[in-house]
């Protein structure tokens, strides 16, 4: 059944944190999940978290050269790397998870709408995104008549923030 598919599918891609083929922009993936792990490529007893080193510095990354290189082996090995080539994690995270971490990734629409017949409305909402800083109030407006109608929404906000003085128009028609 299709509930059972969604979910499993959720107790893999949330609760166990699931695998992505992260890439870089610009470019597509390389199909492959992991595979790679960092090294103290420069011996300084660190990993720095920089996944290029120069270490005979002529200005070139050469084979071999980098805190980033690539394991042996198949997915699923246990010495298989869990990182891309660019360093960034691709095998589960689950354990770096939390229920307020996805709460906190949600994107909140609040609302309230008040029909005066069945001719004209008002409305008020807020918008709120924790995760991108957005929190702005919004009104509208609606206006019914034989089957066409109106509505006019706007978005308040901080100067300078993309949504601020968003408006929106629609128009309907009944057939």
């Amino acid at each position: 059944p299709i509930y059972t598919a969604l979910f499993t599918s959720w107790v893999d891609d949330w609760l166990l944190g699931g695998d992505m083929d992260q890439y870089e922009s610009g470019e597509e993936g390389d199909r492959q999940i992991g595979g790679f792990k960092w090294v103290d490529a420069d011996e300084n007893g660190t990993i720095d978290g920089n996944p290029w080193f120069d270490a005979d510095s002529n200005n070139y990354m050469d084979v071999g050269e980098g805190e980033m290189i690539a394991t042996v082996g198949e997915p699923g090995d246990e010495d298989w790397g869990i990182y891309n080539k660019w360093g960034q994690k691709e095998v589960g995270s689950g354990k770096e998870r939390s229920i307020q971490n996805e709460l906190d990734k949600l994107v909140h629409n609040f609302g309230l709408e008040y029909w005066y017949g069945e001719y004209f409305a008002l409305r008020a909402g807020y918008y709120y995104d924790k995760t991108g800083k957005i929190s702005n109030p919004t009104i509208g407006i609606g206006l019914r008549f034989a089957g066409y109608g109106f509505d006019f929404g706007y978005t308040s906000g901080e100067v300078g923030h993309p949504l601020t003085n968003t408006m929106r128009f629609s128009l309907n028609m009944e057939f």
